[in-house]
């Protein structure tokens, strides 16, 4: 990973003090955490809280000037993110995890997941721009599992929001189980048909040695608690069942941030538009994994790396741009894809021209 743009050395309870404005959590708040992976408590600078307030005025002029306004709602989503309040990211010194501190406290979060309120058209939406997404992504855990068993796979999605993945995996034959904590996301997969249980691993109920594969594709990043995540889906995946983890990489991120420091602002705009473009400006997750220190974390629980496959954000919806903005954006992904492909490194590196990352992980043993 890059260098960090400032140290420091000292606790982080000398972090700026104040509260959330971000949807959900404007009341709540903040306390100083350490390294929810390594628990040290000293950390580095990537990027402090005035950065991440210019670059959210950024974001949200990016956005204004590039959505129809018809679909204005959907351009707000690109920059009201749930972790959208005041801080600054750091990386842990000793694993070199970004996060963001300080933060709401975990129970607050979890309230915020359940009660996030959304719009009915805005659903429809993003289940439709969901299932188009998801179709190359399903095809792809289709060819990793027809290499480790045959039949009917049963698979669990953990944070489905819409449903979109439930939808495409019953296309194709699986038994589907969905995931997620939010009531307004549960209610209307219910109301596609879609089998989802509104609650934790632990509400679910799962049976050991149950399943083929268990994705997390858009939410590990926002896990208060990854560690206690991975202690009760493992022990559900079947021998040779694989774990399919999706994370905002960030290496990428910390890459960009020490690049952009060195750049005039006028050099600024094309990085910050293809920051913009990949929902990684303002870096607006709870937590950061590179490819090594995910697979660090995760080998730990006794599943072995099979594949990492760098990826960008999904596209937004036809009709939601401008015809200019539409055309923006291919390039932009298309110059991601290229540079991805010109710095292509072996896996356990850090992939750092990747923006995003599917991580697949194989279960090697049923003692685990």
């Amino acid at each position: 990973m890059g260098e960090p743009l400032q140290r420091k050395d000292q606790p982080e309870a000398d972090l700026e003090a104040g509260r959330c404005p971000g949807t959900g959590l404007m009341q709540e708040p903040r306390a100083p955490f350490g390294c929810q992976v390594c628990r040290a408590r000293r950390w580095s600078l990537v990027c402090s809280s005035g950065e991440l307030s210019e670059q959210r005025r950024l974001l949200e002029r990016f956005a204004l000037r590039r959505w129809l306004m018809p679909s204005s709602a959907t351009s707000e989503d690109r920059w009201l993110f749930t972790q959208s309040h005041l801080a600054s990211i750091v990386a842990c010194l000793e694993c070199g995890l970004l996060y963001r501190n300080p933060r709401p406290r975990p129970e607050a979060m979890m309230r915020a997941y359940q009660t996030e309120r959304y719009d009915g058209a805005y659903l429809e939406a993003a289940f439709t721009a969901q299932r188009y997404w998801f179709r190359p992504k399903a095809a792809l855990l289709l060819n990793h599992l027809a290499a480790r068993a045959t039949g009917a796979f049963r698979i669990l999605e953990i944070g489905s929001f819409v449903g979109g993945f439930l939808a495409e995996g019953r296309a194709l034959g699986w038994d589907m189980l969905g995931l997620d904590t939010g009531r307004m996301p549960a209610d209307f997969c219910r109301r596609q048909g879609l089998p989802i249980v509104q609650g934790t691993v632990e509400d679910a109920g799962l049976s050991p040695n149950s399943f083929d594969a268990i994705t997390i594709w858009n939410r590990f990043d926002q896990l208060s608690d990854p560690q206690t995540l991975l202690r009760s889906v493992v022990p559900l995946l079947r021998r040779r069942g694989l774990l399919v983890i999706r994370i905002p990489n960030a290496a990428c991120f910390e890459w960009a941030m020490t690049l952009r420091a060195k750049l005039s602002k006028r050099w600024r705009r094309p990085l910050d538009a293809a920051l913009a473009w990949n929902n990684l400006l303002t870096f607006p997750y709870l937590y950061g994994y590179s490819p090594v220190l995910l697979t660090g974390l995760v080998e730990s629980f006794g599943l072995a790396l099979r594949a990492c496959h760098p990826d960008t954000s999904p596209f937004v919806p036809a009709g939601h741009l401008k015809w200019w903005a539409r055309l923006e954006e291919r390039v932009v992904k298309g110059c991601c894809r290229t540079a991805r492909a010109v710095s292509w490194q072996p896996a356990g590196e850090d992939f750092h021209h990747a923006p995003w990352l599917d991580v697949y992980f194989e279960r090697e043993r049923n003692d685990a």
